[in-house]
């Protein structure tokens, strides 16, 4: 369950880091790492996608108060993420399947 609550802590710090300084990128509280790297890395980029899935959401209901500034902002955010985790070769993992919702996301808003 220590996962769970990282993933969604990550997400939380995501959303809010996406309001208050128009990235989706959070440090990571010392709180949040057990000191192993490559499973420290796995849970932050996972946060980090769920973390766009609800700015999905954000960015579609900004679209029905046709906000599109704020649309746009939150398709260029979309974007350069889902081109940062296209370095990765994430292989059939649960952040394989996560990233191919990152594509449709993408899709979904432009």
């Amino acid at each position: 369950q220590v996962a769970g609550f990282i993933e969604s802590r990550i997400e939380a710090l995501s959303l809010q880091s996406f309001f208050v300084r128009g990235v989706l990128s959070p440090e990571v509280p010392d709180l949040c790492r057990i000191g192993i790297s490559d499973q420290d890395d796995e849970w932050y980029l996972l946060g980090l996608v769920n973390g766009l899935r609800e700015l999905e959401r954000y960015a579609v209901n900004r679209g029905q108060a046709l906000d599109l500034p704020s649309l746009h902002v939150c398709l260029s955010v979309a974007q350069c993420l889902e081109q940062a985790l296209m370095q990765f070769d994430f292989r059939n993992s649960d952040l394989r399947r996560r990233f191919d919702g990152v594509k449709y996301a993408v899709r979904k808003l432009e």
